[in-house]
């Protein structure tokens, strides 16, 4: 249809229910659209149709229950001044509205500069189920009580240190939106995580049995077992890469860019955990044992650690797996010095002179530990015999 926009085409109709649109005659890609919306009203709006190189854009001006055709023809006027000069209304418009919380997120993430690894870790913090109430939320609706809700959340199910790693990211990401000028006001100033206490959870071996049992045929259970096998911290496990692997050799090594501090670590895995690793299908174009395509690996910490029903009472994070592997090999005898190599600190016995002058690897000394580990944890979990002997290990 097509005429002279004016107060009488206002109540324009649909024909037949569907929608329809009146053109001016006077002003070149002004219009009015009818419409019958869901519930059976009439929904009008009037607009502009324009181009913007070889794209076709509309932009609504308003409702003609709110602006008369005058006025709609006077801002259509404006519109197409913009136009004129290169400037896109509609996508303007789509510049002001505000911007959610995973929107910034993807941004805030493509700009960072971090370790790969430190990448995933603060990938998995801000885009996973921890602070999940605020992905849609606008960013400056986001305030105080929002956050602390989620750091209540992540204490229950995490814990502390989970709760106080989130809390850190989250902090980074907020001074980050405010040196962008996303927002005025950071609504994580004042908000205090929980105190840093060093944790002190062994499990015991009911419990480590019932851990045991619990795990699934899945990633996360696959993760949890060779976790307490090797003592591995959880990011090197569930990064893993098949190319990091020698199936038949059965020596892992994990470079030091996937490392906490930065230092190569190789172990040879004992058969147990070896047949673990053997049962994780391989997918082709994917190097990563666990985890979807693209993550770089395992990133479902939270969702899984909720749903793991171990039974146990006293509450306990993968972490703890791997104090009661240093905790447990010492206690069957293993010295003390190979536990730190295969676990890869460098405290303890490898602290000042013996750091600086001590490079001994221990490999075969290592591999004999994590065999009788090893068959430690299986003869808890099964209740049968112990196959392996004590080694005499290296001074």
């Amino acid at each position: 249809m097509k005429g002279t926009i004016d107060r009488s085409t206002a109540k324009l109709v649909p024909a037949d229910g569907k929608e329809v649109f009146f053109w001016d005659d006077t002003l070149t890609g002004f219009g009015l659209r009818a419409h019958a919306a869901r519930d059976g009203s009439i929904k009008r709006a009037y607009f502009i149709q324009y181009k913007i190189g070889q794209q076709q854009r509309r932009y609504r001006i308003g409702d003609p229950e709110k602006i008369d055709a005058a006025a709609a023809r006077k801002r259509a006027k404006e519109l197409f001044a913009q136009v004129t000069l290169g400037v896109d209304p509609a996508a303007k418009e789509e510049e002001k509205k505000e911007k959610t919380f995973s929107q910034v997120i993807e941004r805030y993430l493509t700009e960072k500069k971090v370790k790969p690894h430190s990448f995933h870790i603060l990938k998995a913090y801000l885009t996973g189920t921890y602070f999940k109430p605020l992905h849609g939320k606008a960013l400056t609706k986001i305030v105080r009580t929002d956050i602390t809700a989620c750091l209540t959340d992540i204490k229950a199910i995490n814990g502390h240190v989970s709760a106080r790693c989130a809390l850190s990211h989250l902090k980074a990401f907020f001074a980050w939106c405010m040196s962008e000028g996303l927002i005025e006001q950071n609504p994580t100033i004042g908000i205090k995580g929980p105190p840093q206490t060093k944790r002190d959870r062994v499990l015991s071996e009911a419990e480590l049995k019932a851990i045991w049992d619990t795990c699934a045929d899945d990633d996360y259970g696959k993760i949890t077992k060779l976790l307490m096998l090797t003592g591995m911290r959880r990011c090197e496990v569930g990064g893993l890469r098949w190319s990091e692997i020698d199936l038949r050799t059965g020596i892992v090594v994990v470079p030091a860019s996937r490392t906490k501090n930065a230092r190569p670590l190789q172990l040879t895995l004992p058969p147990l955990a070896l047949d673990i690793i053997k049962s994780v299908e391989k997918r082709v174009g994917h190097d990563n044992l666990f985890g979807s395509q693209g993550h770089g690996g395992f990133t479902s910490w939270q969702r899984s650690k909720r749903d793991f029903k171990d039974g146990i009472e006293k509450p306990w994070v993968l972490h703890d797996l791997r104090r009661s592997f240093v905790t447990g090999c010492c206690e069957i005898g293993i010295q003390p010095h190979i536990v730190e190599a295969a676990v890869n600190h460098v405290s303890g016995h490898k602290a000042s002179v013996a750091g600086t002058y001590n490079y001994a690897a221990y490999k075969s000394d290592i591999r004999e530990a994590l065999l009788r580990w090893s068959d430690h944890i299986e003869s808890v979990v099964t209740g049968r015999d112990h196959k392996v002997l004590p080694f005499a290990a290296s001074t």
